[in-house]
């Protein structure tokens, strides 16, 4: 087993029993981050075009995003107020804004409702368009396209579809992993499961073959971006909450990408935390969209 000694081990065990560093970039400053960084991406398609340009949202509960509480993001965000950015919500078309979809009655937001805000800053003059169905604690195989909330997804995505004279589906936003972190089987097998989405959506009716995907993935401080060269065996237990094979998942996340095109990771590296070391904060929720967005326009396109 490979060491880490000294400070180096410290700060290893340190960072993943809390995870409460601050991201190096895109932090929330003066002004909106999401209009200020968002200005600064190029929009991956023509402007002039009505059409409504959905993605498809879905995890477990970073995604669903449990202190994405109002109050704590812009009232333009929270209220519903700008007509072109939209949610499928309840069975219909509203404005985006905070949702009570998946989350017990009470309204929240979650990443995606700050990656539209980041992409609405890249793309001023389009339609934006958000179907979104997430739920805590899962695993994968309740995602794939024969687990109930698979089948509960394309349902809605369906129906969302349906319902909008001009919809076109350009991308697809996954957070989840943390379901499949107890057994090395799961953790593994995380990535077979994942193309297994990939290619069951790529093949229905009135979406690309080649759309892109984007799933989160978490990283701390001293480990890189690229995990393709980490033994996970090194790193068994290490992890907080009891996931023990947490490293081989983020091992199948990494490498998933080789797998099909269009499968893009996207780096959450070090997003502050709750007190629980494992959720996101408000900060966190809205980082975590900006990143979306920028993999999204600057890789996926």
């Amino acid at each position: 087993m490979a060491s880490i000694e000294g400070d180096l081990m410290r700060k290893l065990i340190l960072g993943l029993a809390a995870l409460t560093m601050v991201a190096a970039a895109c932090q929330p400053g003066a002004g909106e981050p999401e209009a200020t960084f968002g200005a600064t991406l190029t929009c991956p398609w023509d402007q002039s075009d009505p059409t409504m340009r959905t993605f498809i949202v879905a995890g477990q509960s970073n995604m669903v995003a449990a202190n994405g509480n109002p109050g704590t993001l812009p009232t333009a965000y929270e209220a519903g107020t700008n007509a072109q950015l939209q949610m499928w919500d309840e069975g219909e078309w509203k404005p985006l804004a905070l949702s009570t979809e998946n989350k017990k009655d009470k309204l929240k937001y979650g990443p995606d409702l700050p990656f539209a805000w980041t992409l609405h800053a890249a793309c001023p003059d389009s339609n934006i368009g958000i179907i979104k169905y997430a739920v805590g604690g899962t695993a994968i195989e309740r995602w794939v396209p024969s687990g109930d909330l698979g089948q509960e997804l394309s349902a809605r995505a369906q129906a969302a579809y349906f319902s909008h004279p001009d919809v076109t589906i350009e991308g697809f936003l996954f957070q989840q992993g943390g379901g499949d972190t107890q057994t090395r089987e799961e953790a593994e097998s995380w990535d077979e499961d994942y193309l297994s989405i990939v290619d069951f959506a790529r093949n229905t009716p009135g979406v690309a073959n080649d759309l892109p995907f984007l799933h989160g993935t978490y990283r701390f401080d001293p480990f890189p971006d690229d995990f393709s060269a980490l033994d996970p065996d090194d790193y068994i237990g290490m992890a907080p909450g009891g996931r023990d094979f947490f490293f081989h998942m983020l091992v199948s996340q990494w490498t998933v990408q080789y797998d099909r095109p269009g499968i893009y990771p996207v780096i959450h590296r070090d997003l502050p935390l709750k007190d629980d070391g494992i959720h996101w904060n408000s900060d966190g929720i809205r980082l975590a969209g900006q990143n979306f967005a920028v993999a999204y326009t600057n890789e996926a396109n």
